[in-house]
């Protein structure tokens, strides 16, 4: 994707982050503490984020562009089908193998809690 020279305001974070050939601050950052085979080496490894990156990203999210729906993220059910969920259940791990080909990071009810405690706080 070209971009043209500038700020780009309402761009989506996650076509941002896909963005190989811009100077980001952390790809920035990387060249300053390291060197430029490092950034490469960085950017040419798939990218996978951490629990506490998830976290600022719904952070973020939720405190910063309300109403909007948390993306790629869902929040595990406390029942399916009138049952209790258990991990070891076939329609619990049928569900969790659907949010996956879905793209999307599960979450438990309490780890939303977090989020919306921190975003209240």
């Amino acid at each position: 994707m070209k971009l043209e020279w500038g700020c780009h305001r309402g761009f989506p974070a996650d076509r941002y982050h896909a963005l190989k050939d811009v100077a980001s601050a952390s790809s920035l950052r990387e060249l300053r503490m390291h060197t430029p085979a490092h950034l490469k080496r960085r950017l040419d490894e798939p990218f996978t984020p951490s629990p506490a990156m998830m976290f600022g990203t719904l952070v973020h999210e939720r405190l910063l562009e309300p109403g909007k729906d948390p993306s790629g993220f869902i929040v595990r059910p406390d029942t399916i089908n009138g049952k209790k969920w258990h991990g070891a259940k076939k329609e619990c791990k049928a569900w969790m193998e659907q949010a996956a080909v879905n793209g999307l990071v599960v979450m438990s009810k309490e780890e939303m809690d977090e989020v919306d405690d921190a975003v209240a706080a």
